[in-house]
């Protein structure tokens, strides 16, 4: 499990995206989605989530995903400089 704390995504010599203050990314690894620590989180009420952080900088900083994928996780970054 890594939790990203004060996450900024950002291109080289231009903008900037940084994840809203207070909030952690927490990425779990299984191959199924049960490892105690995804059971951990569904018991404290977290609701997992498919996300490439990779996929989620391209559209903030240079071209919106037409798909849409990325949409719901638009609104809990905020532009920096």
């Amino acid at each position: 499990m890594t939790c990203d704390l004060g996450l900024r995504l950002e291109r080289l010599h231009g903008p900037a995206a940084a994840l809203d203050a207070g909030l952690v990314l927490i990425e779990t690894k299984s191959q199924d989605g049960r490892s105690r620590a995804d059971e951990a989180l569904a018991r404290l009420g977290a609701e997992p989530r498919s996300m490439s952080k990779y996929r989620t900088a391209v559209d903030l900083l240079i071209e919106r995903d037409r798909s849409g994928g990325t949409a719901p996780l638009r609104r809990h970054f905020e532009s920096v400089g």
